[in-house]
């Protein structure tokens, strides 16, 4: 419930794309594409991402389609 009240607050201001699990093994279980104008605007939303409360690492990766 509270990922998904962050992820809803970023789709109010418009920056949400999709979130979604990863099937398989390995330690990577979900993700989430934000949309950012740059490297700081993306690091500024990842560290907003109450995931990290429980000891959750993030990774901010530019994504390219």
């Amino acid at each position: 419930a509270v990922l998904s009240r962050w992820a809803d607050s970023l789709a109010t201001v418009g920056e949400f794309e999709r979130a979604g699990r990863l099937v398989g093994p390995g330690p990577l279980g979900g993700l989430f594409i934000v949309r950012a104008a740059d490297a700081a605007g993306a690091a500024r939303i990842a560290a907003s991402c109450p995931f990290r409360r429980w000891g959750g690492h993030i990774e901010v990766k530019r994504f390219d389609p």
